[in-house]
């Protein structure tokens, strides 16, 4: 997920606006990269007359916040990352990817035909039959995170549904994933306005180190959760956003 705040005056009281929350309501983009993202962001931020802006991302969505840090220095205030990973070009920090991702960003990549069948089935499981498919997810994810998809199912499913419409596209996402970043994160720091990590220790999807090591490379504030997983913000969202609009 990646999200943005006009910063205005107005915008502080309200949450920030989806702008890549799935790849269901995007055009596909054969061959994109993560750098071009900075580039549409851009674009809309002209349609709507917005000239600075804040901007959150989760999960893969922080690599694309920072594309948009780094892309957009000029525009955008403030950047959070919750949960969000190094870049993954590199095999030795790729094998330490967890196994579900991995997975599937391997199919994406050799074989995108068997991926897409897999998204599918993902995608008929999250929409007939809910109740499996959040037992399933609980049961891979395990921990803390297992618990917050248990506690809060009608987010999660309600979250995911959008994602997997498009089976072709959560491909691409994972093809891009893997992919060099197109910047090195270092050259973030001193770039943009101040930069946030979050990162909860108990993460089943995002190493804690990963968190540790981005908010290092790219000189931003890490606020690290005792106990929490990657749904970190799920039962914190006022404190991160209080985080996205600080200053």
């Amino acid at each position: 997920m990646v999200a943005i705040a006009d910063d205005s005056t107005d915008a502080r009281s309200s949450r920030p606006t989806p702008l890549q929350s799935s790849p269901s309501a995007s055009d596909p983009a054969p061959g994109r990269t993560l750098v071009d993202w900075a580039d549409d962001v851009a674009d809309l931020l002209d349609d709507q007359g917005i000239d600075r802006c804040r901007i959150l991302g989760w999960s893969l969505g922080g690599d694309y916040a920072l594309s948009c840090a780094h892309g957009l220095a000029d525009r955008v205030d403030r950047t959070t990352v919750i949960a969000g990973c190094l870049p993954l070009d590199d095999r030795a920090r790729r094998s330490e990817l967890n196994r579900t991702d991995d997975r599937l960003a391997r199919l994406s990549v050799e074989h995108p035909h068997r991926a897409e069948r897999m998204f599918k089935v993902m995608a008929a499981t999250a929409h007939r039959a809910s109740g499996a498919f959040v037992r399933s997810a609980a049961r891979s994810l395990g921990g803390e995170d297992a618990e917050v998809v248990r506690r809060h199912a009608d987010w999660f499913v309600g979250a995911s549904r959008p994602a997997l419409v498009r089976s072709s596209g959560m491909v691409t996402e994972y093809r891009v994933m893997v992919q060099p970043w197109g910047f090195r994160p270092d050259e973030l720091v001193g770039r943009t306005g101040p930069t946030s990590v979050w990162q909860g220790t108990a993460d089943t999807l995002v190493p804690e180190a990963w968190g540790r090591e981005l908010a290092q490379e790219i000189g931003a504030e890490l606020h690290l959760v005792e106990g929490a997983g990657h749904f970190v913000a799920v039962e914190r969202w006022d404190q991160v956003l209080a985080d996205v609009l600080a200053g």
